[in-house]
């Protein structure tokens, strides 16, 4: 079985702790790569186009390019990648804008746990 690898892109470090220790706890052979911005994960996912995560795990308010940008951006140039949008916000008009986005499979309310990441690894 090959190894799943998770893009983590979030600007709240706490958010970033607590996620790491959910998905270990959950699968500690998934490869975790974090970043605390869009566009340096978006550098990432360029310079790595053979080895594209199985997923990425999307916060959406963010400085610089939020995750509405990155996931525009995502689809237009890996649209086989996978995104769970990873928000505090329970905004009906946020949950609903995922459904213009093919390649978003999922909306998580922060915080994330072990129960919606597993639903999300199911995939």
């Amino acid at each position: 079985m090959n190894q799943k690898t998770i893009l983590l892109v979030d600007d709240d470090d706490i958010s970033n702790i607590l996620n790491k220790m959910i998905i270990n706890i959950a699968d500690p052979d998934i490869n975790l790569i974090v970043y605390s911005n869009a566009l340096d994960a978006l550098e990432y996912l360029q310079d790595k186009k053979i080895t594209l995560p199985d997923y990425i795990l999307l916060d959406i308010n963010m400085p610089v390019m939020n995750g509405w940008q990155f996931a525009q951006k995502c689809s237009e140039n890996f649209p086989n990648v996978k995104i769970a949008i990873l928000s505090s916000s329970d905004n009906s008009e946020d949950i609903d804008k995922i459904n213009g986005f093919k390649n978003i499979v999922q909306y998580i309310i922060k915080p994330m746990s072990i129960e919606s990441f597993n639903e999300l690894n199911k995939n």
